[in-house]
């Protein structure tokens, strides 16, 4: 089905971004260690980028650059519409296209690299060695923006953990460089510039992968999806069929409200609903709403608990169903509306 092959797509996507990180600091470390005349301790990573070698780390910043931009595209599918669901995208891929300029524009030689060149800061810096500063301004921008945009957005969904990561790297990232240019005399002294320019890279990169693998890894959509959306659809039927009865029985005469309403039923009364094939009207009632939420919220909340929803015990619609199935074997749920009459 469409849906399905949404789910894949998008979760792909959100894979780059899991790689990206992990795949750039793991290159970094590489050639840190085996690059012939090159000091870690004294050189920031970005001048990995010359010499005969330079090639492979260019490949790094425009490879690591195109993964995250593709993690953009998977934020924007995964998390639209939402809280943090269109600044939170925009501001990885900001991150990814400065990725890329690092690459495409290079540093210029100095304090010592490649063989031969000044000591200290280039003599006569270019217009590329300009660029790749103010590609490093994007990358440093967008990823400390992007922290304190997805503060709020795991805020919001309570998960308090997840909002204090962001915030201290937000805190953090601006900290060290500052601390950066403070202990380096602007510059001038190479070696705490390029540690701590490689703690800036390791930390923001590393915060931007755990993202990723949060957003894949979550059974429950983490902007206004499946669960705001059919329990919303569920209280409205039982509001507008309260008279008609909504229950199992057909008749909606008393009992226990959570018995007699069905998620499947609500959702699909919705999409009729929607259809234009719905009947009459009724008033609202407290009791038989409160019970779809009900029934909604555990059915759609139980994967991430860890529990399991057999198929008998909730009436649900086909497209409900494979979404619910999906999550419980670790898939991500649909984040558009309920769409159960597609295909026709």
């Amino acid at each position: 089905m469409s849906t399905m092959r949404e789910q894949r797509l998008t979760r792909a996507l959100l894979t780059c971004g899991a790689v990206a990180g992990p795949l750039f600091v793991l290159v970094v470390v590489i050639q840190d260690y085996t690059r012939a005349d090159f000091d870690p301790r004294r050189q920031p990573l970005s001048m990995l980028s010359l010499g005969d070698l330079g090639w492979i780390q260019i490949v790094n910043f425009v490879a690591t650059g195109l993964l995250n931009i593709a993690f953009a595209a998977g934020l924007w599918r995964a998390l639209r519409p939402g809280r943090g669901g269109t600044w939170g995208p925009l501001l990885i891929g900001a991150y990814g296209i400065g990725l890329v300029a690092a690459g495409v524009f290079r540093f210029e030689p100095a304090w010592g690299y490649p063989p031969g060149a000044p000591q200290g800061l280039p003599d006569d810096p270019g217009l590329g060695y300009i660029l790749h500063g103010a590609a490093f301004g994007v990358v440093f921008v967008s990823l400390v923006a992007a922290c304190f945009v997805f503060t709020r957005h795991f805020a919001v969904r309570g998960e308090r953990g997840w909002a204090l990561y962001c915030a201290a790297t937000g805190v953090a990232l601006p900290a060290l460089y500052l601390l950066a240019g403070l202990l380096s005399d602007g510059g001038e002294n190479s070696r705490p510039l390029s540690l701590l320019l490689r703690a800036i890279a390791f930390l923001g990169w590393g915060w931007a992968a755990a993202l990723a693998v949060r957003v894949r890894g979550s059974h429950l959509p983490t902007g206004r999806g499946l669960f705001e959306q059919v329990t919303e659809v569920g209280a409205q039927v039982v509001a507008d069929h309260a008279q008609g009865g909504l229950g199992t029985g057909g008749k909606g005469d008393g009992g226990n409200p959570s018995d007699q309403v069905g998620m499947g039923e609500a959702v699909q009364s919705g999409s009729d609903q929607r259809s234009g094939h719905t009947e009459g009207g009724g008033e609202h009632d407290t009791p038989r709403r409160a019970a779809v939420q009900h029934d909604v919220a555990a059915a759609v909340q139980a994967p991430e608990r860890g529990l399991r929803i057999e198929a008998h015990s909730v009436q649900h619609t086909p497209l409900v169903g494979e979404q619910l199935a999906q999550a419980q074997d670790g898939g991500d749920v649909a984040a558009g509306p309920p769409r159960a009459h597609e295909g026709k």
